[in-house]
């Protein structure tokens, strides 16, 4: 039993499997078994519940892609549209911790920066990747880097508000005008402290971090294009 219950949770797959496993119990009649399984499948659904880790289709986006440009998911594809009207899940301390977000930052930083598709910031929804992840293009800072931010959200929003040409690397040759805030105070989950941070960003650099955390809320900057547009 301690290698079924270690096999149990090595991936999320483990809750299609207690089925057939719950089968062979029965089957066998071996009570003492029994009980030992009942008991790890109360912790395994437990642990289903907090899901803990990348998925394995994440895991399996992001391995697949490893060292490329990444897919970049768009709204003429029905799917892609319909995955990137998502609500995008927070990363956590196991998530931030594996190669697979090293990996992920990397597709996404590729991705932004392709010749072929340049943009000045990318959310991890639009590479296929429903993560509270973003990159952004500091224009404000010395040598204009990207940088990469976990959990992103804007908690505080100047009142003066400037409307500007946007486009998206996800709506293909589209472009129109959107309102946004001229300053924004942002607060992001620092990934080697895990403490949260604060920093206040003004002008374009601020329009970008709004079109990206709308990504993550499923919100394109279609959905706020000025009337005329």
């Amino acid at each position: 039993m301690p290698e079924l219950e270690k096999t149990f949770f090595q991936s999320e797959g483990a809750c299609r499997r207690t089925v057939n496993i719950f089968s062979y119990f029965c089957r066998k009649r071996n009570h003492a078994d029994m009980k030992r399984f009942v008991i790890t499948v109360a912790c395994l659904l437990a642990a289903c519940a907090v899901q803990k880790g990348f998925t394995d289709r994440e895991c399996e986006v992001i391995a697949s892609q490893s060292g490329a440009v990444m897919r970049l998911c768009r709204i003429g594809d029905r799917a892609d549209s319909l995955f990137l009207r998502r609500k995008a899940a927070p990363l956590g301390a196991e998530e931030l911790r594996s190669e697979y977000f090293r990996l992920l930052k990397q597709g996404m930083l590729l991705t932004v920066r392709d010749p072929a598709d340049e943009g000045v910031g990318i959310a991890a929804p639009q590479v296929g990747v429903s993560r509270r992840l973003i990159a952004v293009q500091r224009f404000d800072k010395p040598g204009e880097p990207f940088e990469c931010y976990v959990n992103p959200e804007i908690v505080g929003r100047s009142a003066a508000r400037t409307a500007g040409r946007e486009g998206c690397l996800s709506v293909p040759e589209t472009s129109g005008t959107v309102l946004r805030a001229d300053r924004i105070v942002l607060r992001y989950l620092d990934e080697t402290t895990m403490r949260p941070v604060t920093d206040t960003v003004e002008g374009f650099t601020a329009v970008i971090f709004q079109h990206e955390i709308d990504h993550l809320d499923g919100v394109l900057f279609i959905d706020r294009m000025q009337r005329g547009n």
